[in-house]
């Protein structure tokens, strides 16, 4: 098929063909490898103080260079993607997909997008225990949710999943135009977490390369039990 018909396709909002099973092995492996080197990076880090150390530099820093408006969009990103009103905010999420696409399967693989990898982000956070940076040794600490630890950064997990699982049921002649939207979008919120002091840097990019590398098996496992765009389409 040639590249004008696949574009032709996707205006239209119909599927491209599926991807060779190669393809399909290939994305799945490096998938598990990124959430392996993502776990085992968490048990490294938490015992090793040196790299604890170096981590904090860069929250003591930027700790020391607050700004007023600076600290309103951080207090607020905190608020909009925190534990509560993230889960609100997901909910809307994915009753504005049904809405937007009329259709069952595109909001299910939405919603399994965001649930399964905004909780899989949490077990590891769970898991690796990294207590949250020192706020005695910042000069404007921030107060996190209490009892919560470091590594990987929730509010840039869901950040990342849902924008990851919004991508991934529009047409695909949408995604290219707004995907650096949507970097733009996760890269602010990590920046806001560690801005505050309540993550390090390498909790962030964790949370990142986790709910991305968890967002594709996710949506190649949607793709194995029946693609819905498909199904519908020959319906």
């Amino acid at each position: 098929m040639t590249r004008a018909a696949d574009l032709e396709r996707a205006i239209r909002g119909r599927p491209s063909p599926n991807p060779s099973p190669t393809a399909v092995a290939v994305w799945a492996v490096a998938a598990v490898v990124v959430l392996a080197v993502v776990l085992t990076c968490g048990f490294v880090v938490v015992k090793s103080p040196a790299f604890t150390a170096g981590d904090l530099r860069i929250d003591q820093w930027l700790s020391a260079h607050h700004t007023a408006s600076l600290d309103a969009v951080a207090v607020a990103i905190d608020w909009f993607l925190g534990p509560t009103v993230g889960l609100v905010v997901s909910i809307v999420a994915t009753g504005f997909v049904a809405l937007a696409t009329r259709r069952l399967r595109p909001t299910l693989t939405f919603a399994v997008v965001v649930g399964v990898g905004w909780y899989s982000n949490q077990v590891v956070k769970d898991l690796v225990e990294r207590p949250r940076p020192d706020r005695a040794s910042l000069a404007h600490p921030f107060d996190p949710a209490p009892g919560s630890f470091s590594y990987p950064s929730g509010h840039t997990a869901i950040a990342t999943v849902l924008v990851i699982a919004a991508l991934a049921v529009l047409p695909a002649a949408r995604r290219g135009m707004l995907a650096p939207l949507a970097v733009a979008i996760v890269l602010v919120v990590a920046a806001s977490r560690v801005y505050l002091g309540v993550h390090y840097v390498s909790d962030v990019v964790a949370a990142m390369l986790w709910c991305s590398a968890a967002a594709v098996l996710l949506l190649l496992v949607c793709r194995a039990v029946g693609t819905p765009h498909r199904r519908e389409h020959h319906s």
